[in-house]
C-alpha cells in the first residue's frame, strides 16, 4: 500500500504543477473587457451579415463558432436560437447538452425544433456503471498489497510488474467510473434544459 501511495505521489507531482501552469497560461492571455466586448460586436455584425446570404455553409459555420467561441455550434443551429430572447444563454446552455438534444429539420434542413427523450433506463446505467466501476477502482486502492500478493503467487510476476497493473487498472476503473457520473449529470442537465426552454423560451416577433 505504501508503494502504491508513492506511485500517486509521483505522478501528482507532476502533474498538479503542469495543470497549474496550463491554467495560469489561459488566464494570463485574457483580454480586457472593453476588448472582449468589442470583438463581440465585430462578430455579431459578421454573422448577421450572413444570414440569408449565399455563402459556404463552413464559413458560416466558422462564424458562428467564432462568435460564441465554441466549435461545438452550427450556423442553423444559431440561426434556430436566433428567433428567441436571450439567445446567448440559450445557445451556451444547449452547446453543454447537445450530444442528448435531437434537432428536427424541415425539408430544406432548417433546425424548427429541439426534442429529447428522458430514458431512465440510461440513467440506470450509467449509475450503475458509475457504481461498480468506482467499487473495483476503490477495491484495488484500499487492498492493493493484498492483490499484488495474489497476483505474484499465482501468476509469478515480478513486483514493479505487478505494482503497474494495478494503478493501471485502478486508474481505468476510477476513469470509466466518473466518466459515467459525468455523462449521467450531462444527461439530466439535457433534461433540464429541456423543461427550462420549453416553458421561458420567448420566441421574438
Amino acid at each position: 500500500m505504501e508503494t502504491f501511495f508513492k506511485i500517486i505521489t509521483l505522478i501528482g507531482s507532476i502533474l498538479v504543477p503542469l495543470l497549474v501552469a496550463h491554467l495560469s497560461s489561459r488566464n494570463s492571455i485574457r483580454k480586457h473587457p472593453k476588448e472582449e466586448f468589442a470583438d463581440d460586436v465585430k462578430y455579431a455584425k459578421e454573422f448577421e451579415s450572413l444570414v440569408g446570404s449565399n455563402e459556404p455553409n463552413l464559413i458560416k459555420d466558422r462564424v458562428a463558432q467564432q462568435l460564441f467561441q465554441s466549435k461545438k455550434i452550427s450556423f442553423k443551429e444559431t440561426i434556430y436560437f436566433r428567433q428567441f430572447e436571450n439567445m446567448e444563454f440559450w445557445i451556451q446552455s444547449y452547446i453543454s447538452v447537445k450530444k442528448f438534444i435531437e434537432v428536427v429539420r424541415d425539408d430544406e434542413n432548417n433546425i424548427i425544433d429541439l426534442s429529447f427523450e428522458y430514458s431512465r433506463w440510461k440513467r440506470a446505467r450509467y449509475l450503475s456503471i458509475y457504481g461498480l466501476s468506482v467499487s473495483l477502482g476503490v477495491f484495488l486502492i484500499f487492498w492493493f498489497d493484498l492483490v499484488r500478493e495474489f497476483l505474484n503467487i499465482n501468476f509469478n510476476w515480478p513486483n514493479p510488474l505487478t505494482i503497474t497493473i494495478i494503478v493501471l487498472w485502478s486508474f481505468v476503473f476510477l476513469s470509466l467510473g466518473f466518466y459515467n457520473l459525468v455523462t449521467d449529470t450531462t444527461y439530466s442537465d439535457a433534461k433540464k434544459f429541456m423543461n427550462h426552454f420549453k416553458d421561458q423560451g420567448i420566441k421574438l416577433k
